[in-house]
């Protein structure tokens, strides 16, 4: 049969479970919080590439029986607020961004030229 596929409304866990179970109530494997499982499956969201998906056995509250869900791992937002550099490091890598860019600089320079070169060969025709 196929799967209903469903949120935790505490912590937004993504879960799967067997269409049979509906209206069962069990624990999120994630929270604990006790959840039932919905009629429908929830819309499904936009995948971002991740790990391969554990899964987890839940006990069913009502019945007690072992109940298998699937579920998917939440990405990780990682936000840099501020990070402490050494005045050492902070020049060393200025030193090393103020040579990678020296490739760029020269690739843009010979574009100009051609560019210069295509508008002259142009002008003067």
């Amino acid at each position: 049969m196929p799967d209903i596929h469903f949120e935790c409304p505490k912590c937004n866990q993504s879960l799967d479970a067997p269409e049979e179970l509906v209206g069962q109530l069990i624990e999120c494997p994630s929270c604990n919080e006790t959840i039932e499982i919905p009629i429908h499956s929830s819309p499904p969201r936009l995948e971002t590439p991740m790990a391969p998906k554990p899964q987890h056995i839940v006990k069913n509250i009502v019945r007690r029986q072992p109940i298998q869900v699937i579920v998917e791992e939440q990405p990780i937002k990682v936000v840099v607020k501020d990070f402490e550099m050494s005045f050492d490091s902070m020049v060393m890598f200025m030193i090393k961004w103020a040579l990678a860019s020296i490739p760029a600089l020269f690739i843009l320079a010979v574009a100009a030229f051609i560019i210069f070169l295509i508008i002259g060969a142009v002008s003067r025709n």
